[in-house]
Formats: structure tokens, C-alpha cells, sequence
């Protein structure tokens, strides 16, 4: 699953609203910052190597919050109960 997946499904219902909201208030805010930061660099180190970065970091995010969600017992993504549901 994808990250914005995570953080849309694992809160509860009664929030999720709230965390949508705050996805893209930091999104909003952190494209300027992100601008700032990867076109110096995309001089300095090339497309490429700032890509090759980039999609490290972004692996490397998803391996830690799947190594929690493990470590910590608690699924990735919520699992409806077929059976909760039939009561």
C-alpha cells in the first residue's frame, strides 16, 4: 500500500478528516521547501543521483513504518472481520 493510503485508513473514522487535512496543509507548505532544497541539488549532484535519493527515501520510510507495524503487532492496513460483520 502506498503511504497516503496508510495515512488515510489506519486512523480512525472519526479522524480521518482531520489527518486528510493535514496531509495537504504539509504538502501545500512543503513544495516550496522541497523546491528550494532539490533544485540546488539536482545541480550540484545531477537528475539521477537526487532520483535515485529520493526514491531511497522513500523505501526506506516504508520499510520503517512496516517494520513498526510488525514489530508492534498492529496490521499495516485495517482488516475488516467478515465475521464481526455478519453478527
Amino acid at each position: 500500500p502506498t503511504f497516503h493510503a496508510l495515512l488515510t485508513l489506519r486512523p480512525p473514522p472519526q479522524v480521518r478528516a482531520k489527518v486528510v487535512t493535514t496531509m495537504f496543509t504539509a504538502s501545500g507548505f512543503g513544495g516550496p521547501f522541497a523546491l528550494l532544497i532539490a533544485g540546488p541539488a539536482f545541480g550540484a549532484l545531477g537528475v539521477r543521483t537526487v532520483l535515485a535519493i529520493a526514491a531511497f527515501g522513500v523505501t526506506a520510510a516504508l520499510a520503517l513504518e512496516a517494520s513498526v507495524g510488525f514489530l508492534t503487532g498492529r496490521a499495516v492496513m485495517p482488516i475488516d472481520d467478515p465475521e464481526e460483520n455478519a453478527a
